[in-house]
């Protein structure tokens, strides 16, 4: 073989090994602050179990025996969220920095903290509710502060 044979191969294969080696060269694209906080509230399929319930500095967990929320990246599912927390329903940020979502059925919902284990939210509920056959508070009006933690 020929030197000039020799060298076209040889560059045609350094070419080919670079071209390989290219995209892992690429600096990984950094998340967004929406994709960030997707990922914490999904938290790996797990469920958030509520811990403590306020309304207006009030502590109301009893109305919230047994609530748990779990969020997938477009919809959520709870348990004994009342007439509060629909059963299912659909939520998106309303804005880019992630620190509040909108409910399917209009109501905007404040991340006051989020972690690995731990999630704050809260939202205004504007009525009380009662159980008419049993006279129980079923909801009442006021800002709704929700403490959870990770269901695992």
């Amino acid at each position: 073989m020929t030197n000039l044979k020799i060298k076209k191969r040889l560059s045609y294969a350094l070419l080919m090994a670079l071209t390989m080696l290219w995209p892992s060269c690429k600096s990984e694209t950094e998340l967004t602050q929406q994709e960030l906080v997707t990922a914490q509230l999904v938290a790996d399929g797990d469920s958030w179990e509520a811990g403590s319930v306020t309304i207006d500095e009030v502590d109301e967990s009893g109305l919230f025996d047994h609530f748990s929320i779990k969020f997938t990246e477009q919809e959520f599912t709870t348990e004994n969220g009342g007439v509060v927390w629909p059963s299912s329903g659909t939520w998106s940020f309303t804005s880019p920095e992630a620190a509040s979502f909108k409910r399917g059925d209009g109501i905007e919902v404040l991340i006051e903290s989020i972690g690995k284990d731990e999630l704050g939210l809260s939202h205004e509920w504007d009525q009380t509710t009662l159980d008419v056959e049993g006279g129980k508070v079923v909801s009442r009006k006021g800002r709704h502060r929700f403490k959870f933690r990770r269901r695992k």
